[in-house]
Formats: structure tokens, C-alpha cells, sequence
């Protein structure tokens, strides 16, 4: 059992054992860990998030710069992903598991326990929520194309559903779901929330592209609510996510009341909040812009493409055609491959509809990167 020191340590010898648990950590800078859906942050967000280290939006009225900048990224995010300033609320959240709990919570406080609606390859923080909130989680099967339709979604439903999850940007394979078709099939008495928890700062920006993108976001009516993540493709700092939801739906949000707090009605799940990367997210988006964001999802494109075309010079091919950044090859025993670039310092990630490996190209995952990794993958098959 480790105890505190009855003497404190000095400066550096706390920094010496920091340091020691530090080498022990990777890097994306070293660009080993090819299974990530995580980058370095932008420099400006680290040095927002450092400028407002204290902050905690747990109790906004000590810190009503920080709640500004909190309001200001949920509008750019609404903005982005197909909101208005009308009709649109949301806040930030610690990521895209704290983002999918909330909107099954608000599910089950409209229309009671029963059933959520998923595909086999929503993330695992559906499952946590629905064990947690004591709702049936009923996993719908996926076309060839690792999507979830709205055939597969109306075979199942019904009165007891209470929520459908759409994915927009899956974890396992970059897929969009068939989103607008869905939302016809999602009855009256159910809340419709999409998971765009990675393609959120990935799908708006390839459109910018004049790349052939579906609806997916709050541009369809009928989505009640939507995650997206800027610590991911954001280049945000960790943790920061933003929960959108429709204003028609707003009713179905917990309230709290702690009056021993500057604003006495809590919403978010978390009461104490980290609040620097919601500043670093709204920093990095204001530098970057539309253009610079662009810029940087057109080079993970080209990137992805170049993986898959040196993956086919070797005899690896995908398993599907990546939909965005996200390329899934079939190495034939995938569990064992795996070991064998681990032991060689590569990190990358399984699938497990299709047994696989997975890399995500991230702004990390540079063209020397992929030649170094195809030459050891050769060695691994």
C-alpha cells in the first residue's frame, strides 16, 4: 500500500518520481500508437487550458469567463453540426460517455425504462448507461457496409422503445449510419440521439472538401440530440466533449438545486467540472477556423488513402472502403499480428465484428509513420 510521505519530498525528487512514471507512457509524437482516436492538442489549447487551470463551471458564478467561453464553443458546435441559435441548447462534458449517458437519462425520464435501439458496433458507453439507468439495450445487426439502416432499426422497434442511437463516425470503422432514414422510422415516443462523438470535427470539414457526406447532424429535425467530442479531431485538450440537445426536449433535463453554490440549478451529470479543455476547445477553434480544420482532415484523407494503397501493396486489403480516417485491414489473425507489431512498438487497435486490426490516421500518423509501419506489418503477416 503507498502512503503519503509523514516528511514531504522535495521538488525535485517528486519530479524524479514523476518523471520515472512518465517513461513509462507513450507518445503520439513518437508515432507508435496507431489505434487512437486521440492526437497531440494544439499548442493553443494547452495554453488555454493552462490559463484557466482553477476554473470549474460546477459553479459558473465564480468563473463567468470560463461559462462564456463554454456558451460561445456549444453555439460553434451547434453551428457546425446542423443547430440554430433557436432551437439548440447543450454544455460541455467530460467526453462522449458522459454525452451518450445523459441522453439516455433524459430517455428514461420522459418515457421510463425499456428498450434502446443500437447498432452491434455503438461504442461500449451505450452498454455502461443502459446497466446504469436499468434500460434493455437491443443490439441491431449491420449491413455490409457496417452500418445500422432504418430497415434494421423498424424490424425492432416498438412501444417499449424509448431510445434509438445513431453512430455518425462508429469507433470500430468509421461508419455513418443511415441517419436520415432512420429518423422516419423513430416514432413520436422516442428520443433519437446521434453518436458523432468522433465525426463531429471529421464529416462537417469533408463536405467543406465537396466530399460526398450524408445528413447526420441536427440538420434533420427529428434528431433530438447529438455528442461530439473536440478532444478528438477537435485537437482539444482532454477531457472535453459537448452535449447538443433540442430546445422542444429541454423539459427532459435533470435539474439540481445546491444553493450553497453561486448558480443553484445543476444540469450536467458531474458537478465538479473540468474546465480548462472546455477553454482549449473553444481557443483551438477559434484559430483554427473552417480553413484551418479543413486543411487538417483533408491530410488525414490523404493519409488514409495512402495506408490503404501501401496496405494492398503487401497483399492487405480493408475490410471495407474507410468512410473517413479510419481504415480496418484484414491481417488474417489479427490477435496475433497484433502481438507481434506490439512487440515490435506498434499500437494498434482490434475490431470485434470482424476480427481485424484498426488504425486511425490521426494528424500524428504522418506518411514516414505508415512506411515504417507497412514495412514491419510485412514482417508480421
Amino acid at each position: 500500500m503507498t502512503k503519503i510521505p509523514r516528511k514531504g519530498m522535495s521538488r525535485d525528487d517528486v519530479f524524479d518520481e514523476l518523471l520515472r512514471m512518465e517513461s513509462k507512457d507513450l507518445r503520439f509524437s513518437s508515432g507508435r500508437v496507431l489505434g487512437s482516436m486521440y492526437t497531440m492538442p494544439h499548442p493553443i489549447a494547452v495554453e488555454a487550458h493552462m490559463r484557466f487551470i482553477e476554473a470549474n463551471l460546477g459553479n459558473p458564478g465564480l468563473y463567468r469567463g470560463t461559462k462564456e467561453a463554454e456558451e460561445k464553443l456549444v453555439s460553434m458546435c451547434a453551428d457546425l453540426l446542423g443547430g440554430s441559435a433557436k432551437n439548440t441548447l447543450g454544455f460541455a462534458t467530460s467526453g462522449g460517455t458522459e454525452s451518450n449517458l445523459t441522453a439516455l437519462w433524459m430517455a428514461r425520464r420522459v418515457f421510463g425504462k425499456g428498450k434502446v435501439l443500437c447498432g452491434e458496433h455503438a461504442h461500449f458507453s451505450v452498454k455502461k448507461a443502459c446497466d446504469m439507468l436499468g434500460l434493455e439495450l437491443v443490439r441491431c445487426p449491420l449491413d455490409e457496409n457496417m452500418r445500422v439502416t432504418a430497415e434494421s432499426i423498424e424490424e425492432r422497434i416498438d412501444e417499449n422503445t424509448v431510445s434509438v442511437i445513431a453512430l455518425a463516425g462508429s469507433t470500430e470503422f468509421g461508419t455513418v449510419d443511415d441517419v436520415e432514414g432512420i429518423a422516419q422510422v423513430v416514432g413520436e415516443h422516442t428520443l433519437f440521439h446521434v453518436d458523432a462523438a468522433f465525426g463531429g470535427f471529421v464529416l462537417p470539414f469533408m463536405r467543406e472538401l465537396e466530399l460526398a457526406v450524408p445528413k447526420f447532424g441536427l440538420e434533420i429535425p427529428r434528431v433530438d440530440s447529438l455528442s461530439v467530442d473536440p478532444h478528438k479531431m477537435g485537437l482539444s485538450t482532454i477531457p472535453c466533449g459537448v452535449f447538443l440537445y433540442r430546445e422542444h426536449i429541454g423539459g427532459a433535463m435533470p435539474e439540481f438545486y445546491a444553493p450553497y453554490l453561486t448558480s443553484s440549478k445543476h444540469r450536467a451529470v458531474l458537478g465538479t467540472r473540468a474546465s480548462g479543455a472546455v477553454v482549449g476547445a473553444y481557443a483551438v477553434m477559434l484559430h483554427l477556423g473552417v480553413e484551418g480544420y479543413t486543411r487538417i482532415v483533408k491530410k488525414c484523407l490523404e493519409n488514409t488513402e495512402y495506408l490503404v494503397r501501401c496496405a494492398e501493396d503487401i497483399g492487405v486489403y480493408p475490410v471495407i472502403e474507410p468512410t473517413i480516417n479510419i481504415v480496418v485491414l484484414d491481417v488474417g489473425d489479427a490477435k496475433a499480428v497484433q502481438k507481434r507489431l506490439r512487440d515490435m512498438g506498434w499500437y494498434v487497435a482490434l475490431t470485434s465484428k470482424k476480427e481485424a486490426i484498426r488504425i486511425v490516421v490521426m494528424p500524428h500518423v504522418t506518411r514516414s509513420v505508415i512506411d515504417n509501419f507497412i514495412n514491419d506489418l510485412r514482417k508480421c503477416l
